[in-house]
């Protein structure tokens, strides 16, 4: 989301994504007001703190949320500035694929004050550092959620206020969040079975084309 941190947290909180019982941690972009960028070794510091506190019993028993500004995500994604070596490089790797380890133990991620380019990157960054290769779901109301649509595997664009950019490039376009459920659950189920029998239509079809232009070649030839 393009919100400031207060407000997703706020937004995670109404739509049930976060609560009370949750262990929150935030990687900041920002210190006390000043816009510094955050240096990658810091991230790195604080990512490694997140995972030693829950690996302490009484945290461990408890879900863990993780909020992420912008700004630290601008500093994973740059590329590197003259004078930065491969040292960076590696660092910068490494932070990558210490972030998406910490996702997946988290039951819930909020990206705050982030732009187009990042939501791309963050579907991006799943795609290359989990394995195996998860299924990439993005959905989106306007035209700042394209990138992010068209990076996924499967696009879905919801038409609203925002315009007609997000539909005009997703997979699939629906009139209200709240019909995800029922493409996912029910459409998605149906297109899963139909897939299922052709592709085992195709493989008897297969076999029974080429065994009898197999049979056919053997006696003609004899």
């Amino acid at each position: 989301t393009g919100d400031k941190e207060e407000t997703a947290i706020n937004i995670g909180k109404s739509c049930q994504l976060l609560d009370t019982s949750m262990d929150l941690h935030c990687i900041r972009g920002s210190e006390e007001g000043k816009v510094l960028p955050y240096a990658l070794s810091e991230i790195l510091e604080h990512i490694e703190a997140t995972e030693t506190i829950r690996a302490q019993s009484e945290i461990q028993k408890r879900r863990l949320a993780l909020v992420v500004d912008g700004k630290a995500l601008g500093e994973l994604f740059r590329a590197a500035k003259e004078g930065e070596d491969e040292t960076f490089l590696a660092q910068q790797a490494q932070a990558r694929k210490l972030l998406v380890a910490q996702a997946q133990k988290c039951a819930a991620v909020i990206g705050c004050r982030v732009s187009p380019k990042q939501k791309r990157d963050i579907v991006k960054l799943v795609k290359d550092n989990s394995s195996p290769t998860p299924m990439t779901l993005a959905i989106g109301d306007g035209a700042n959620d394209v990138s992010m649509i068209q990076e996924a595997h499967i696009g879905v664009g919801i038409s609203g206020n925002e315009g007609m950019q997000a539909v005009r490039s997703a997979d699939y376009a629906i009139g209200q969040f709240r019909f995800l459920k029922r493409l996912m659950l029910v459409h998605g189920r149906w297109n899963y079975r139909r897939i299922c029998a052709v592709i085992l239509y195709s493989f008897y079809k297969g076999i029974a084309f080429n065994l009898t232009l197999f049979c056919f070649g053997f006696v003609n030839g004899s």
